[in-house]
C-alpha cells in the first residue's frame, strides 16, 4: 500500500476515534437560530437536567397532587370551579352575566377590514339573549376534538390590527379531547354552545361537544381507574376508514383517555387485531348531538403514559422541551399555545389542574417567592434558591424557569414578543417572536425593563412538609413560612424544632421576612467578627436599620445561641420603629401584646428554632396589619 494512502488512512481513523469520544448528548442542529445568549447545546433538555442534583426524585405523589388541586379550587374560586357543584339551572340574571359580555370599544378588524355597528348588531343577536328564560337547566357533555373556546359565538378572527390574522381578541382558550363541560346556552343559529369548564368559560362549536343524557351519566363517565395520558406534544390516531370521526384525530399533551380493561378488549377493532396497542374509549357525537363511545387503538410506540407521569424535575424539563419551537397561539388559536396554555398543558401531564391564565397561575398555591419591589441583587439571590420547573411571572407573561448558566437565568416560554433597542436608543422595536423559545432574563420589555427586573413571582408547584413537626401546634405556620422562602429546614423534610437557634440563623430568617436588602459592606464597618459569611448581608441590613447592635468589643457573636433578652430587644426595636411610622399605639404593638406572653423573660435563656419561627411570624403579621 502507498505510504501516503496508509498515512491518510491512519490519520482519518484517529480523527474518527477522537470524534467518538466527544459528548454528543447535547448535539443540536448547528444552524438552529436561537435567542441572544442562548447556545445551541442549551436547546437540549438533557443540558439542563445534568445541572440538577436529584433530577429523578419524586416531588409529589399523585395523591398529594390531587390534594394540591383541591387547595387551588378553594383558594382561587374566582378563577376555577368544581364542575360537579355547578347549579342544575341558572336564573336569567346569572346567565346574562356570563353571556352579555361588552364588545370592544377600540377598532376591530376581520380579514383586514374594520368592522362597524352592523357587525356588532348581528353578533348581539347571535347571543340569543331573548331565549333566556327565568330558569335555564344546564346540560352536560364532553369535547370530542380539540377545539377553540371563544368569547363570542363567531368563527371570525377579530383582530385589533388590520395586518394581524394571528391574533384573535375573541379567542379564550383551547379545549382538549374528552374535556368535561357544562352547557349553559345555545346561540341563535344553534351552531354554538356557551359552556363552562373547570377553569374557563365561553362559546364552542356545538358540533365539537357530545351531550350526555343526564348528570349521573356524565359523572359516571369521569370515574375510571386506568387511563392513558398523552405525554407527547401532539400525537395522531391512525387513519381509519371504518371510523372517520376518529381518523387521524389529533391529541395534544395532557389529554386523558380511559383505558379499556384487558378482559373487555374485543378480538378486532375496525378490522384490526389490537396487538401492541392501548385500547381507549373515545367520545363521539351522534347526529342528534348525543354522546356515544367508540374504541380506538393507540400504538404503544406513541408518546403516551399509563397514568400521570411521575412528577420529577427531569420529567418537567423533558415535557416542556417537547413544545420547543412550536408556534405561539394567543388563547390556543391556530392549534397552538400561548404562555399560560403551555404551562397548563405541561402540568396536565402530571395531574395538575391549573387556572387558565397567567395571573392566577402565578397566584396558585405552592412555594412562592415574592419578588415585588426587590432590587436586582435581591431578585438574583431569590432565583438562586428556586428550582428548575418553577413558574416565573410578571404582569402579562408567564414562563418556566429551566436553570442558571454562567450567572444567567434561563426560561422557556410561548413568547408573543419582546423588545429590542438598536444602537442603545430609547425607542423600542417590538419583535413578534410568536414561538416557544429559550431565553435568558436579560431580554427586555417594551418599557425597557429587563425581564429579571419585571418578574414579581417565582412559584414552585410543591409544598414544604416537615415530618418532625408532627404534633406541634405551629406546624402549618412554619411550613407556610418555608413555602414563602422565609425559613429553611435543616434537611429535606426535617425542621429540627427543638434545636437552639443561633444569632446568625435568626438574623437571616428575620431579614428575609422583612425583605431587607443584604448589606455586606456595612456589616464590616460595625462588627469585627462578621465579614463575608453567608449571613453577613442579613446582619448588615438589620444593623443598618438599627434592629441589632454590637456586643461589647464590637462583636455580633454569630454562632452564639439566641437568648430571650436579645430576641426581645431586637423585636422591640423593630416595633418601635414601625409604630413611629404608622402612628399606631405602642402599647398595642408591644412585644408582650403580639407574642401572647409566650416569651417574656428578660434572661439569657436560649430560644429554639420553633420558638423563633413563631415569634417572627407573629411579628410579620403585626407589621402587615400596621401597613394596611
Amino acid at each position: 500500500m502507498n505510504k501516503k494512502v496508509l498515512r491518510f488512512f491512519l490519520c482519518s481513523l484517529v480523527i474518527l476515534q477522537l470524534g467518538l469520544l466527544v459528548d454528543c448528548s447535547y448535539a443540536m442542529a448547528p444552524l438552529a437560530k436561537t435567542m441572544p445568549n442562548v447556545k445551541t447545546e442549551m436547546l437540549s433538555s438533557q443540558y439542563w437536567i445534568d445541572k440538577l442534583e436529584h433530577p429523578d426524585d419524586r416531588i409529589m405523589s399523585d395523591d398529594q397532587i390531587q390534594s394540591f388541586n383541591q387547595e387551588m379550587l378553594n383558594e382561587l374560586s374566582n378563577y376555577m370551579i368544581d364542575l360537579t357543584r355547578v347549579p342544575e339551572a341558572y336564573s336569567r340574571t346569572d346567565l346574562e352575566k356570563f353571556i352579555d359580555y361588552p364588545f370592544p370599544k377600540s377598532p376591530s378588524f376581520v380579514d383586514g377590514r374594520q368592522v362597524g355597528k352592523r357587525y356588532w348588531g348581528q353578533l348581539k343577536k347571535q347571543l340569543n339573549l331573548q331565549r333566556i328564560k327565568d330558569r335555564n337547566p344546564v346540560k352536560y357533555g364532553f369535547v370530542i376534538h380539540r377545539t377553540n373556546l371563544k368569547i363570542f359565538p363567531v368563527a371570525d378572527i377579530v383582530s385589533d390590527a388590520a395586518d394581524d390574522p394571528a391574533f384573535d381578541r375573541f379567542q379564550n382558550s383551547g379545549l382538549l379531547v374528552n374535556e368535561p363541560v357544562v352547557i349553559l346556552h345555545q346561540s341563535r343559529d344553534k351552531k354554538w354552545f356557551y359552556i363552562r369548564m373547570y377553569n374557563c368559560s365561553g362559546w364552542v362549536l356545538a358540533e365539537d361537544v357530545a351531550i350526555c343524557p343526564d348528570k349521573e351519566f356524565w359523572l359516571e363517565e369521569q370515574k375510571y381507574t386506568d387511563f392513558l395520558v398523552v405525554t407527547g406534544n401532539k400525537i395522531k390516531l391512525d387513519c381509519n376508514p371504518w371510523s372517520p370521526e376518529l381518523s387521524a384525530l389529533e391529541l395534544s399533551m395532557g389529554t386523558i383517555l380511559p383505558l379499556v380493561g384487558e378482559n373487555e378488549i374485543p378480538i378486532s377493532i375496525d378490522d384490526r387485531v389490537p396487538y401492541d396497542n392501548y385500547v381507549v374509549k373515545m367520545p363521539v357525537r351522534k347526529r342528534s348531538g348525543a354522546i356515544s363511545y367508540k374504541l380506538a387503538m393507540i400504538p404503544v410506540s406513541k408518546d403516551v403514559n399509563v397514568g400521570f407521569l411521575p412528577y420529577t424535575r427531569a420529567n418537567v424539563l423533558k415535557q416542556v422541551f417537547k413544545m420547543q419551537g412550536d408556534r405561539y397561539g394567543w388563547g390556543g388559536m391556530l392549534e397552538a399555545r400561548d404562555c399560560s396554555g403551555m404551562i397548563l398543558d405541561l402540568y396536565c401531564s402530571f395531574g395538575f389542574k391549573l387556572p387558565r391564565n397567567s395571573y392566577p397561575q402565578g397566584m396558585s398555591p405552592g412555594k412562592i417567592a415574592d419578588l415585588t419591589n426587590l432590587s436586582l441583587k435581591s431578585k438574583s439571590k431569590m432565583l438562586d434558591q428556586v428550582q428548575s420547573g418553577a413558574i416565573l411571572y410578571f404582569p402579562g407573561h408567564v414562563m418556566l424557569y429551566i436553570g442558571n448558566d454562567q450567572g444567567r437565568y434561563y426560561v422557556i416560554s410561548a413568547l408573543g414578543s419582546y423588545a429590542e433597542f438598536p444602537d442603545n436608543s430609547n425607542k423600542a422595536e417590538i419583535v413578534r417572536t410568536r414561538t416557544v423559545v429559550i431565553n435568558d432574563l436579560s431580554v427586555k420589555r417594551g418599557s425597557g425593563l429587563q425581564w429579571i427586573e419585571a418578574i414579581t413571582v417565582a412559584k414552585q408547584l410543591e409544598k414544604n412538609t416537615f415530618a418532625d413537626l408532627e404534633g406541634f401546634e405551629g406546624r402549618e405556620i412554619i411550613e407556610n413560612m418555608a413555602d414563602r422562602y422565609i425559613i429553611n429546614g435543616k434537611a429535606p423534610g426535617r425542621f429540627d424544632p427543638c434545636a437552639l437557634i443561633s444569632r446568625a440563623e435568626f438574623a437571616a430568617i428575620l431579614a428575609r421576612g422583612l425583605k431587607l436588602e443584604g448589606d455586606e459592606q456595612y456589616v464590616t464597618e460595625v462588627f469585627n467578627d462578621v465579614s463575608s459569611e453567608w449571613y453577613a448581608g442579613a446582619v448588615g441590613a438589620l444593623s443598618k436599620e438599627g434592629y441589632i447592635i454590637c456586643d461589647e468589643g464590637g462583636t455580633f457573636a454569630p454562632d452564639k445561641a439566641l437568648s430571650q433578652v436579645v430576641l426581645r430587644s431586637i423585636i422591640e426595636r423593630i416595633l418601635n420603629k414601625y409604630s413611629d411610622v404608622s402612628g399606631r399605639d405602642k402599647e398595642e404593638q408591644s412585644f408582650d401584646a403580639i407574642m401572647n406572653a409566650d416569651i417574656t423573660d428578660e434572661t439569657e435563656k436560649t430560644v429554639s428554632r420553633y420558638e423563633a419561627a413563631l415569634v417572627i411570624d407573629r411579628l410579620l403579621t403585626n407589621l402587615n396589619k400596621a401597613s394596611d
